[in-house]
């Protein structure tokens, strides 16, 4: 469970920002009832609330990793659901700028956060049924079309993580013999791009363009086992690699940036690699950062702040924003969910 952080005092929905500065967007938990707010990346104390989602008591939003052309998706328990992991859970999409909200399918499992299409187009997302069988169903955005591509009937899982150039969908598939990544496409078969980990892999992103995967993956390091950055081509052009030695330790959440570069958590600040040079982001005095994701434009990285030595004792939790050289907390007495940015 996160630690709850919320943001101080709402702006009314009037409240003009400078045009071209990019804008996070976050949800607020509360027990029956999230709000999703906007706030300027260079002022985290000025928010603006744009919806309200009511949910069963306890259980949040599950959100899509990023703002994808103005729209975000998430799954979530409806307030007469009963309130367990395993109930059938509603898909939403929001658009951030007219606050249009539009149900997608009441069969969603909550546990699995949807994908979105670079473009914006298309939706993946994870449905299970009343004997455990899991299907990845995608989601035309335009038509409301849905069509699942595939069914697999485990009990470990798999886990919609994107889509490739092409368009097919990516997934996680879960087993005793550890993680595979797959894809799938219309009429097809689902095909194996690579085994990722004997272990169970997480932390899945894809590169802009479609064609590398980085996620995370346990290792022994330094004698005892840590959580390292892996990246792997999804034309076949190359093996799976490491990061570069310079991001030493326990690595957490890799994050891409719109030109291909990579923030890497790291034991004090975010590195970022496959840049002009490897640079490392402003540092807490203590702690650790997660990435969350980039401003559009990359100018700011949004980070979960953790005030401990390592995952093994993470410590209390912030939301923090990085950018032109500075750090700044976005200060809540709640839970924040980060949902993504739109702007610049």
């Amino acid at each position: 469970m996160l630690l709850h952080a919320g943001l101080r005092g709402a702006s009314s929905p009037e409240s003009v920002r400078e045009p071209g500065l990019p804008t996070l967007v976050v949800a607020e938990f509360g027990a029956n009832v999230d709000s999703i707010y906007v706030t300027s990346a260079t002022d985290t104390d000025d928010r603006t609330l744009i919806h309200t989602v009511e949910h069963a008591p306890g259980w949040g939003l599950n959100p899509a990793a990023a703002v994808v052309a103005g729209q975000t998706a998430y799954t979530v328990l409806p307030p007469e659901a009963a309130p367990y992991r395993d109930s059938p859970a509603e898909l939403w999409l929001l658009d951030v700028t007219t606050r249009n909200a539009t149900r997608l399918a009441r069969d969603a499992d909550l546990l699995a956060a949807p994908v979105l299409s670079e473009d914006g187009q298309m939706l993946a997302y994870r449905r299970t049924d009343d004997s455990g069988t899991q299907a990845i169903v995608r989601v035309d955005l335009e038509s409301r079309a849905r069509r699942v591509l595939h069914s697999d009937a485990t009990s470990f899982g798999v886990f919609p993580i994107g889509f490739d150039g092409s368009g097919a969908v990516l997934f996680a598939r879960l087993s005793p013999s550890g993680t595979d990544l797959l894809r799938v496409s219309d009429g097809a078969m689902a095909e194996l791009v690579l085994h990722a980990s004997d272990e169970i892999a997480r932390d899945w992103r894809v590169a802009p363009g479609g064609n590398t995967v980085a996620y995370l993956a346990p290792e022994l390091y330094a004698e005892r086992v840590v959580h390292r950055a892996q990246l792997a081509s999804l034309d076949g052009s190359s093996a799976i690699a490491g990061p570069p030695p310079a991001v030493a330790g326990e690595q957490y959440a890799p994050a891409w940036r719109w030109d291909g570069a990579l923030a890497i958590g790291a034991s004090a600040a975010p590195i970022v690699v496959g840049a002009a040079e490897t640079v490392t982001l402003p540092a807490a005095t203590s702690g650790f950062d997660v990435p969350l994701g980039w401003s559009d434009g990359g100018g700011y990285l949004a980070v979960r702040h953790f005030d401990g030595n390592g995952s093994q004792a993470a410590g209390r939790e912030t939301l923090v924003v990085i950018g032109n050289g500075t750090r700044a907390t976005v200060e809540s007495a709640r839970e924040l969910i980060f949902l993504g940015w739109t702007g610049a």
